[in-house]
């Protein structure tokens, strides 16, 4: 009974860093080089999200299985796309960005239309140069939302990729 309690208490208190982490915003983006082989030219880079360094949340295999059990999937993703857009400031035109997201992204109020617009704009990006990597967590079981997001950033400029087709 003390064992069952104590991984009760524990798993709360694992909860309760993780709803921490996610209202400090304390993940990174690094920007890695997609590069043709070829040439040796970079042609853009993709945002992958790290948690804090040197904790099991560093891996974002784990953060989005924490954001699962906290409920706080959606708001993990909105944080990563926030975070990547800010960090790609500054990048070289005609480079491409990729970011990774969730077809439930365009339930973001921060990642429509017009508001979206002028993220880019503040940020010296452009639709064109954007590629929206959509993990297929949810396109699999919710085939109305991927087709509605694809749609929507199509028509915005964007690119959109699908990221572990068939898995």
């Amino acid at each position: 009974r003390d064992a069952s309690l104590n991984g009760a208490i524990a798993q709360r208190e694992r909860h309760r860093l993780f709803q921490d982490l996610v209202l400090a915003e304390d993940i990174a983006i690094l920007y890695e080089p997609i590069v043709n082989l070829t040439t040796r030219e970079v042609l853009g880079h993709e945002a992958l999200v790290r948690g804090p360094w040197k904790t099991d949340l560093h891996s974002p295999n784990r953060l989005f299985q924490m954001a699962e059990e906290t409920g706080l999937v959606f708001e993990l993703d909105c944080l990563c796309r926030r975070t990547a857009l800010r960090g790609a400031r500054g990048l070289e035109a005609g480079r491409k960005l990729v970011l990774n997201c969730l077809p439930s992204a365009i339930h973001d109020p921060a990642f429509r239309g017009e508001v979206l617009r002028e993220t880019l704009d503040d940020l010296g990006l452009r639709p064109e140069d954007m590629v929206f990597e959509i993990s297929e967590r949810e396109s699999i079981d919710n085939f109305a939302i991927f087709r509605e997001a694809r749609d929507h950033y199509k028509d915005l400029g964007f690119q959109i990729v699908l990221d572990d087709t068939g898995v």
